[in-house]
């Protein structure tokens, strides 16, 4: 055709290795381009980024194109569509197609400069795979969108828009999110507008700003989260019924905890799990900086918090570090001593009702309001002041009153003086008006423990241990030496008497050199090596160590043991195959007021088969009363036992059935078996009952008995 009024038809041009264009076109206006009509039909463009990039462009800054790294993703690129229009204003239709997916535009564009290019219309994608794309693949996935945009492309990076459509899909955490609306204005990091999610496993409100553009982000929005099924998005794959709901405001800069500014609020939180949750009515977090203090403010239902100075907590560790070298630097070795410490600052907690948090993440545990923790910390000082303090602190069933820990650094040295009212130990044992006091310094720890129960029957002590530190440039841990110095105790109104002894730990030893606790009468000495040599042993004597003294700390209320026990117990290769051995003798045994006689008791564990091995005899006169032999499984708790009875006094078993019966009285004979497991044991056998008697509780009526059972 003429110039005006050129026409091209079955256009096919081939470049290089891989570029192709087949194409239909006419032009109509030549030879001035910039008033001429287009109109260019592409049946098919084949090129890959590398091609691309290699295209010469005289004038531009590095004399070809340049695409951003994302694009090195891409193996190749298609595209079919039309061009109409003009040079400064034309439609662009048509599918670009990728081996990551495709994406179709139906838009106006209109460069109105050299740098700017105006755009308007319609995007698709369809199961574009974004994370590849971004590199981002463990985040990331398929995404499938319409959207209109109107907006524009600021020289070679810089992009301006509007958008409002739909995300029919987006793969997020492995999780296919449905039903996304998008309405606001992005450019570049920055998105100022709304996000509404109506997916079954999500449902959420979106309105604000978040500007990304900056080195310090800054956030300003509004979140409403109805609910969110966490299970289901893949945020908590424990529990198939967690799930989080939620209001939230944010009008705050910064990218973590150190240079945060502004506040964060959170109205009817609930965070729900498999039957527990958890409810916020009101959280606020409130951050500012006034004449380089900063201020840490948190307002909550379950706690206020206040800390104000300066803080770094990203390097806090590591300066918690330093403050403990230099109380121990054989402990804490490789802190740079002349970098300076950033943190100084004050801290305040108060906790109120803390039930339903502790119940959600930690069942059992109950921290009681009007609990404390306040304080002051200035590391280059070697400062650190902190009172803690709990009215009530439970464990199930286990309670601790009036707990306290007061610690304090003065003239190089660091207190800390900690008890309670009462420290229950087992629920026959129980240490009142328990203290601890402390004192660190130049590698060593004093440490003196105290109780006393002020009653009729006293049970106090006054327990001292000298902690030394070594460090050895070889090895990373130090040695610890501690000397327990020349303490006493009283438990039961008997007074016990702890001699001077020596326990070193190294990084392969634990030894242990003639600790004794004795009294007049008896006594219990500990000695010998924990080693990772097999040889080496540790040994416990118990000589004339009578069971009435421990009876009312160690065993349940309705077994009372007495007797005098001699003997000892071994430990054997604790560190690879532990071995357990112990040969004890008890002189006139007696459980509960009623005798067994002599007995003998053998116990050996290994750590092979994790069962305890065990023999007791015992002898009444000439006569075998009890003879046991069994084993235990530790991993199991599963007992395996033979019992045989030769006229055993029924007595012994009155405290186990006083609730019915009374008065019992008579002898037992007979072979039993012991199973199944310490919480619910199963005896079984024949015992032959001679010359029974009892009374039953509720009618007051005396029985006996001479029979088989």
């Amino acid at each position: 055709g003429r110039l005006n009024d050129l026409k091209g038809r079955d256009i096919d041009i081939s470049y290089s290795k891989h570029p192709r264009l087949k194409a239909n076109f006419d032009v109509s206006g030549l030879p001035n381009l910039s008033t001429s009509f287009l109109h260019i039909d592409i049946k098919n463009l084949y090129t890959t980024p590398a091609e691309i990039e290699s295209v010469h462009l005289p004038k531009s800054r590095n004399g070809r194109i340049v695409l951003p790294n994302q694009f090195k993703q891409l193996t190749f690129l298609t595209y079919r569509g039309k061009f109409t229009g003009f040079v400064n204003d034309f439609v662009a239709y048509g599918t670009l197609t990728s081996n990551l997916g495709s994406i179709e535009s139906d838009l106006s564009l209109r460069p109105d400069s050299s740098r700017y290019l105006n755009f308007q219309g319609q995007i698709k994608s369809s199961k574009f795979d974004l994370g590849k794309f971004f590199n981002k693949t463990d985040l990331f996935g398929n995404i499938s969108m319409n959207v209109m945009v109107n907006g524009r492309l600021i020289g070679n990076n810089d992009i301006e828009a509007k958008m409002d459509g739909l995300v029919n899909s987006f793969v997020v955490n492995n999780y296919n999110y449905k039903g996304i609306k998008i309405n606001g204005a992005i450019s570049n990091d920055t998105y100022d507008g709304s996000v509404s999610i109506s997916d079954p496993n999500i449902n959420c409100d979106f309105l604000g700003k978040v500007d990304l553009s900056g080195n310090i982000p800054v956030f300003n929005f509004q979140a409403n989260v109805k609910n969110a099924n966490l299970y289901k998005l893949n945020f908590d794959k424990k529990d198939s019924v967690s799930s989080v709901s939620f209001y939230a405001t944010a009008d705050f800069e910064g990218n973590n905890i150190d240079n945060l500014n502004g506040e964060i609020k959170l109205w009817n939180a609930t965070l729900r799990k498999t039957g527990k949750e958890v409810q916020i009515s009101n959280f606020l977090l409130f951050t500012k900086t006034v004449n380089d203090t900063n201020h840490i403010i948190l307002r909550s239902d379950l706690a206020d918090a206040d800390i104000w100075g300066t803080y770094r907590f990203k390097v806090l560790a590591n300066s918690f570090r330093k403050l403990v070298h230099h109380y121990l630097p054989s402990l804490i070795k490789n802190v740079p001593e002349n970098k300076p410490d950033e943190n100084n600052f004050k801290f305040e907690l108060d906790l109120k009702d803390t039930r339903q948090l502790t119940d959600f993440f930690i069942p059992g545990l109950y921290i009681s309001k009007d609990s404390k923790f306040s304080g002051k910390y200035n590391p280059s000082k070697n400062n650190l002041d902190f009172t803690l303090s709990i009215p009530l602190l439970q464990h199930k069933t286990k309670k601790w009153y009036d707990i306290y820990f007061n610690g304090k650094s003065s003239n190089g040295n660091f207190s800390l003086i900690s008890g309670c009212k009462n420290l229950r130990i087992t629920k026959q044992m129980q240490l009142e008006n328990f203290t601890v006091l402390s004192e660190f310094k130049h590698d060593s720890i004093d440490v003196r423990v105290r109780w006393n129960n002020f009653d009729t029957i006293v049970n106090k002590g006054d327990f001292r241990i000298a902690f030394a530190l070594k460090s050895v440039p070889e090895q990373s841990k130090p040695i610890v030496q501690f000397v327990v110095k020349p303490s006493q105790m009283v438990v039961n109104d008997s007074l016990w008497q702890i001699n001077s002894g020596l326990i070193q730990i190294d990084s392969s030893d634990i030894r242990i050199d003639h600790l004794s606790v004795y009294d007049a009468y008896q006594s219990i000495n500990v000695h010998g090596t924990i080693s990772k040599q097999p040889d080496r042993s540790l040994t416990v004597d118990l000589k004339d160590l009578n069971l009435a003294n421990l009876d009312s700390l160690l065993v349940p209320k309705k077994i009372k043991l007495a007797g005098i026990i001699r003997g000892k117990a071994e430990l054997f290769d604790l560190y690879h195959n532990p071995t357990f051995r112990a040969s004890l003798d008890l002189d006139s045994l007696s459980l509960n007021k009623e005798s067994l006689g002599k007995t003998a008791i053998q116990a050996v564990y290994n750590n092979s088969d994790k069962n305890i091995d065990i023999e007791l005899h015992s002898q009444r006169g000439g006569m075998k009363t009890l003879d046991i032999k069994g084993t235990y499984a530790t991993v199991t708790k599963a007992l395996n036992f033979n019992i045989e009875l030769n006229k055993l006094k029924m007595s012994l078993f009155e405290p186990f059935v006083s609730t019915v019966f009374s008065e019992v009285h008579g002898l037992a004979t007979g072979s039993l078996t012991l199973t199944g497991k310490i919480p619910e044991p199963l005896l079984n056998g024949t015992i032959k009952a001679q010359k029974v008697t009892f009374v039953v509780n509720y009618l007051k009526t005396h029985y006996n008995f001479t029979h088989s059972v």
